[in-house]
């Protein structure tokens, strides 16, 4: 368990041998590079302590082991991982000088963003219990980063993409409908006046001729009859 904000954590060992350790041996094991670091307990496995010897300049532990099948190693640690930039952590495990087969499990407080170079890993946030979970396997040299994971970046990226082009649709569908009838309706008015107020005009010419010619004609016969009677 390691939190990167306050630059401090405990790391547990628990090693387990193929076959039983019968005779007294000194087992010695490197520790992960860091400051302040302080050995908390050494216990065998069915719990009784182990003598040790912490050798802080070469940074191992050497355990003396009899009649166990494996030891489990607790110890504090500062400053294990380097701060890249606010909110962005690393850290270089070397697991390569452990033997038999290795597994680490990392516990964050925290939810981060999980980057692992060297060796494969898998990562999961508990959301929970605000913790990030890493679990790595094989020897060798890891390269892990740890980015602050932003719950909100996500989503809300999704809803624009589905809901903008649906109101871009139905805003553009009315304007198009309303226009329509509103073009053609203007012509018919305006055709329509100009042959009701063009009869009228023309009726009354027509009619004045007719009086003039009615009255040329009974002037002409009244000048004849005047003519006969003289």
């Amino acid at each position: 368990m390691y939190d990167p904000i306050a630059g401090a954590g405990v790391v547990t060992y628990n090693i387990v041998f193929s076959s039983v350790v019968a005779t007294p041996v000194n087992f010695t094991i490197g520790l992960l590079p860091g400051s302040n670091i302080t050995v908390l307990n050494v216990t065998s496995s069915n719990g009784a302590p182990l003598p040790y010897f912490h050798d802080q300049q070469a940074n191992v532990v050497t355990v003396l082991l009899n009649n166990t099948s494996g030891f489990t190693l607790t110890y504090s640690i500062r400053d294990l991982m380097t701060t890249l930039v606010p909110g962005s952590y690393s850290v270089t495990l070397d697991t390569s000088a452990m033997p038999g087969s290795v597994s680490v499990d990392i516990y964050v407080p925290g939810l981060y963003n999980v980057s692992c170079v060297g060796l494969p890993c898998s990562t999961r946030l508990d959301f929970s219990s605000n913790t990030t979970n890493i679990h790595v396997d094989g020897r060798g040299i890891l390269i892990l980063t740890l980015t602050v994971y932003t719950q909100g970046a996500v989503s809300p990226t999704t809803p624009p993409t589905t809901t903008s082009p649906a109101m871009t649709a139905t805003t553009t569908s009315p304007q198009t409908t309303t226009s329509a009838p509103t073009t053609p309706a203007q012509p018919p008015a305006a055709t329509t006046t100009p042959s009701i107020t063009q009869g009228p005009r023309l009726a009354y010419p027509a009619l004045v001729v007719v009086i003039l010619v009615v009255l040329v004609v009974l002037g002409v016969i009244g000048v004849v009859l005047a003519r006969k009677r003289a």
